[in-house]
């Protein structure tokens, strides 16, 4: 569901792409797996064309620091967890279309699509930044003014830092922060 076949439009242009290939290894330097990711040339995006906005608030240093403090002085329970994939589960906003790479054995005359957001799009952090805020606001979260990343539920009792595709959630009650992250996990 990330992308489609389609033809290019008259006028269009297509975003490259290349495979980027890495490997993953245990802390003792055994190889854990390999990971290969499709990952757009956002660098040929053209204003206007395939991409309108691009920011993507993430936390400010100083609203982590109070996280931990709030943490630390209550003695809340602390987790941390990462959002695998992040980018490619939000919707794209915009018309883009990108060169299939050679092994995808595309028919003549046919580009893809993108449904989703790819790593290396101008707007990809921000989608998925509108996508975490849609899906946190279902689990009852709300931002806070002062700074768009960190979340709270409406009686304070679990707060929760946004840093691109990780997340510090944290409260005193384990079970209701296991309950946040299994919601998540259900997005």
């Amino acid at each position: 569901g990330t992308w489609e076949y389609a033809k290019l439009p008259p006028g269009r242009k297509t975003v490259g792409c290349k495979w980027v290939f890495t490997v993953k290894n245990t802390p003792i330097g055994l190889i854990n797996h390999y990971k290969a990711r499709l990952v757009a040339q956002g660098f040929s995006q053209l204003l206007g064309d395939n991409y309108l906005e691009t920011f993507s608030p993430t936390i400010r240093a100083e609203s982590l620091r109070t996280l931990l403090a709030i943490g630390a002085l209550y003695n809340w329970e602390i987790r941390q967890i990462d959002v695998v994939s992040a980018y490619p589960r939000a919707q794209l906003h915009a018309t883009v279309y990108i060169r299939p790479p050679r092994a995808l054995n595309v028919p003549p005359g046919q580009v893809l699509q993108l449904l989703r957001p790819l790593y290396g799009l101008k707007q990809s952090g921000r989608e998925w930044y509108l996508e975490a805020c849609r899906g946190l606001k279902t689990l009852g979260f709300s931002p806070c003014y002062s700074d768009p990343s960190v979340f709270t539920t409406e009686d304070r009792s679990i707060l929760l830092g946004l840093y691109v595709d990780d997340m510090l959630i944290l409260g005193a009650n384990l079970q209701a922060i296991d309950a946040v992250i299994q919601g998540i996990q259900k997005l």
